[in-house]
């Protein structure tokens, strides 16, 4: 009993915190005074409403980047300073400021391609973590041309020179994130140069 509560402590400790309209504000006001040196103070809320989107990429894609299709909860707050308004979106552990709709349009095989390999460094991640696959966060896909077949990877194997289209992928578990890169079928856990 008592290996039992000692459990429940160390779980609840590393539990995240629900994601409140109280938090999503909190979190929405952190981010866009860092980003335009702001006082959080000084902002007032327009808007703070529960939300839910079709993708990772939270209504407010980035050019470039393929998200994850998942329907993904949050909460959309609208943050007011002066004549200026910043839509941000908040998810546990994530928010998003939104700017100019400007994501590019990928052709349909490249989106396949993207969800193929975002799956396969998913399970890949899991399977070294030890955890389900829905356990890992896709936080983005990003087309890339790598410079070699090898992918571009500091350290991997060393291959030809021969441009290879693909993609960059970052998932996070819990507090660390991992790079994967890939072409169109396989992918490579790229781990940062060692100095």
């Amino acid at each position: 009993m008592a290996s039992f509560l000692g459990l429940l402590a160390v779980l609840m400790a590393v539990a995240p915190e629900p994601l409140t309209r109280e938090l999503a504000i909190s979190e929405a006001r952190k981010l866009v005074a860092h980003e335009r040196d702001l006082e959080p103070g000084a902002l007032e809320v327009e808007l703070a409403a529960a939300a839910t989107w079709p993708d990772a990429g939270l209504g407010c894609p980035e050019k470039d980047h393929v998200y994850a299709q998942l329907l993904t909860e949050g909460f959309r707050v609208v943050l007011r300073h002066g004549s200026d308004r910043f839509d941000v979106r908040v998810t546990p552990g994530r928010a998003a400021l939104c700017g100019p709709r400007t994501a590019g349009a990928l052709a349909i095989a490249d989106l396949r391609a993207a969800d193929t390999v975002q799956r396969l460094a998913r399970a890949d991640l899991a399977l070294r973590l030890g955890v389900p696959p829905e356990s890992v966060r896709v936080d983005f896909v990003k087309p890339r041309t790598w410079p070699d077949a090898g992918l571009g990877c500091p350290g991997g194997a060393v291959s030809e020179p021969r441009e290879t289209p693909g993609f960059e992928i970052r998932l996070s578990h819990g507090e660390s994130q991992v790079t994967y890169h890939a072409d169109h079928a396989r992918v490579v856990r790229c781990e940062p140069p060692r100095h």
